[in-house]
């Protein structure tokens, strides 16, 4: 069932929840083949694709809801990864752009970065006050 709240395109989520009702039960997408993370082959590749499962289909078609605003009065840093600027995400940066009091910040690097590069994660973490 497509949910207007998706944070899909409605032809990608059309095509994720065909995908995931003929491979995933109805409840998941399939692991993706190493191909689909621009992660250079090696150890850390390795490592992140044992590690893989099936993704819930739920998580992005189902809303959040907070009881609370977000932070909950804390301070609050939204880190856009955009190499490349995954679409599907675009409404999250469009939003976070615009949030009073919010501290964005863009960095070139892939959505996985973690995996080959956890030191450039690292050294924005330690950079944010």
């Amino acid at each position: 069932m497509e949910n207007s709240r998706s944070n899909w395109p409605n032809l990608v989520g059309a095509r994720h929840r065909k995908t995931a009702v003929e491979q995933g039960g109805g409840v998941a997408l399939p692991v993706p083949g190493p191909e689909g993370f621009p992660i250079p082959d090696g150890p850390r590749k390795d490592w992140f694709m044992r590690r893989l499962r099936p993704h819930p289909i739920s998580t992005y078609e189902s809303a959040v809801r907070l009881t609370k605003p977000a932070g909950a009065g804390l301070p609050v840093t939204y880190v856009a990864y955009t190499s490349p600027a995954l679409a599907s995400i675009e409404p999250s940066r469009q939003r976070a752009r615009t949030k009073a009091g919010w501290k964005y910040i863009e960095l070139p690097v892939p959505h996985d970065v973690e995996i080959p590069n956890p030191e450039k994660v690292y050294e924005l973490l330690i950079s944010i006050k």
